[in-house]
């Protein structure tokens, strides 16, 4: 199973560390999730940095030594990566693709 540390920037422009097994899903619900409020989580704007980790127990010991990292070196790390801080899951979805789906999924939360 694979697992994966990340590094995401919030629509203020902090840089946010975590641990998912899916970042398609991850990132789709710190977006476009309707439950933003309730569950008190970021909104991100864009994904700056991926890490691959074969299990769970090496992404939670990577992700803390993250959090150990000021912002500057969040950032400095991303940009060996990625040197021009581009949004690495902007190809996934668009937010016209976030609307259809938000639309889809709440007809089918109506229908009986």
């Amino acid at each position: 199973m694979n697992a994966f540390v990340f590094i995401a920037k919030d629509l203020r422009g902090v840089l946010h560390t975590d641990v998912t097994l899916s970042l398609n899903r991850t990132m789709w619900q710190h977006r476009y999730g309707d439950d933003q409020d309730a569950l008190q989580q970021p909104v991100f704007e864009s994904l700056l940095f991926i890490e691959r980790h074969s299990n769970l127990a090496s992404a939670y010991r990577r992700r803390t030594e993250l959090r150990r990292m000021s912002q500057s070196e969040l950032e400095a790390l991303a940009r060996r990566r990625n040197p021009s801080l581009k949004d690495l899951s902007s190809f996934w979805f668009s937010p016209r693709l976030a609307c259809v789906r938000m639309e889809e999924a709440s007809s089918e939360v109506k229908q009986p």
